[in-house]
């Protein structure tokens, strides 16, 4: 890629012989000779006082919001850096000819991600977002990693304001799209579920778009579908093998719409998360390596999209059963201080702290061990406050809570719980604790920092 083109797509003005590039990056530390480096304000830093150090690490021309007269090196001005980092990513995905599949939702977006991954990796080698790459920074970077060595590409999409995933589609301009799921988080942003609602149906407005993926258990799915008046329609959902099958929509009476259905046993007898795929009239059975029943909905997620790829049956469930889960998602952990740890770190909200308790409930001895859940609104209290009433109604032996939200839901959660200002201060209880026969779930938004507890259960051997 020419600057001079990107130059076009932000009306920026070159200064210097135009280069070309085929590597971004906005952070020095990691920069190589021959990338080119971007210059992004953020709220902790601004990267235009990295610019020099970016030309002595080799860049091959800079992005910046202002002429850097100090700097001798071929300097493309733009009035936004962000902006011209995302058209950087567009221009990149142009040029791919495999297929790109765009996931977004409230829950489970990344280990869906990860799961379509391991699918599509049977298939072709695939690109998939790394970590936490789902914003406005993270998908033009992820975005500009295609090349033709890939054969596909699965790219998640994150929001927490309006208006972000029409801009991220924009970027990523999937043939496939899906929104997982729609619940209770980052109310903050929205102020409602339906806002939400809205808001993630954007993914299916992208230009390319040819089918998009429908969670038919969703309460918003006549939202999506509307959305994707004209389109073809995968949806998937999970039934018991004793319930009626979905009554499907007149949409799906229509040429190329299709259904995927995961059938799981009644509940309480399915703790090895195995189940069946109705497909085309045939079952296919499925064991799931990794824990939480919740799981089950985002596979049949998965599988839909993969379906919609062309991709085999076969193929889906192999890679299904591949998939060994994502760091900080339901991971079960080595810990010499409780007879189970489950990590749940990664994030929190109302509906995914849900799925975790009802994994925990399963145990006879169980320590849920939560921090705030953030980004909730007005309605953070009562959030709160409902999940501890769940956690109590679900059997859950113990509570421990980390934060001054934390401890509306140990109020409500009642006897045998227990508050903490601080993740310090819950760390030196547990040292002095005896959790031997406890199965622990560790669970919090970002900002409580609660894979500090799973630190100190991982390698502490204190405790009595």
């Amino acid at each position: 890629m020419m600057l001079s083109e990107l130059g076009a797509r932000t009306e920026g003005q070159l200064i210097g012989d135009d280069q070309s590039f085929s590597v971004v990056s906005t952070d020095t530390r990691t920069l190589s000779p021959g990338d080119l480096f971007v210059a992004i304000r953020g709220d902790r830093f601004d990267g235009h006082t990295f610019v020099e150090k970016a030309v002595e690490c080799g860049a091959c021309a800079v992005v910046v919001e202002s002429p850097q007269d100090h700097v001798y090196a071929t300097q493309l001005v733009v009035n936004d850096s962000v902006v011209a980092l995302g058209q950087a990513g567009a221009l990149n995905r142009t040029a791919f000819s495999g297929k790109v599949l765009a996931i977004t939702g409230s829950n489970g977006k990344t280990t869906v991600k990860g799961m379509l991954h391991s699918i599509m990796s049977e298939h072709c080698s695939t690109l998939a977002t790394e970590a936490n790459f789902n914003n406005h920074i993270g998908v033009p970077l992820t975005l500009m990693r295609l090349n033709d060595s890939y054969g596909a590409a699965v790219i998640e999409a994150g929001t927490s304001g309006k208006s972000e995933i029409a801009y991220l589609a924009n970027l990523i301009q999937p043939e496939i799209a899906l929104v997982n799921n729609v619940m209770a988080a980052h109310l903050l942003g929205f102020g409602s579920e339906e806002a939400i609602a809205k808001e993630k149906a954007e993914i299916y407005s992208a230009g390319k778009v040819k089918v998009g993926v429908v969670n038919l258990n969703c309460a918003y799915k006549d939202v999506f579908m509307a959305k994707l008046s004209g389109k073809k329609i995968f949806g998937f959902a999970v039934e018991t093998q004793t319930e009626k099958r979905i009554i499907l929509t007149p949409v799906f009476a229509e040429q190329g719409n299709a259904v995927v259905v995961a059938l799981v046993q009644p509940l309480g007898e399915n703790e090895s998360l195995s189940f069946k795929f109705l497909w085309q009239g045939n079952e296919f059975p499925v064991q799931l390596n990794i824990c939480g029943a919740h799981n089950i909905a985002n596979a049949a997620a998965a599988a839909a999209c993969a379906l919609a790829a062309d991709v085999q049956i076969e193929s889906i469930v192999s890679g299904l059963e591949k998939f060994s889960g994502v760091p900080g998602r339901m991971q079960i952990t080595p810990s010499v201080r409780c007879a189970l740890l489950v990590d749940d770190t990664y994030n929190a909200n109302p509906g995914s702290m849900r799925a975790a308790i009802n994994h925990l409930s399963q145990y006879d001895k169980s320590l849920l061990i939560v921090g705030d859940m953030g980004e909730i609104g007005e309605g953070e209290l009562a959030a709160h406050e409902k999940m501890g009433c769940y956690a109590h109604a679900k059997g859950i032996e113990q509570v421990i809570g980390v934060g001054e939200l934390s401890r509306t839901l140990v109020k409500a959660y009642g006897k045998n719980g227990i508050s903490f200002g601080s993740c310090t201060e819950a760390i030196e209880y547990l040292e002095t604790t005896d959790i031997s026969e406890f199965s622990v779930l560790v669970k919090g938004s970002r900002s409580a920092k609660m894979e500090r507890i799973v630190q100190q259960l991982e390698q502490s051997g204190g405790g009595i």
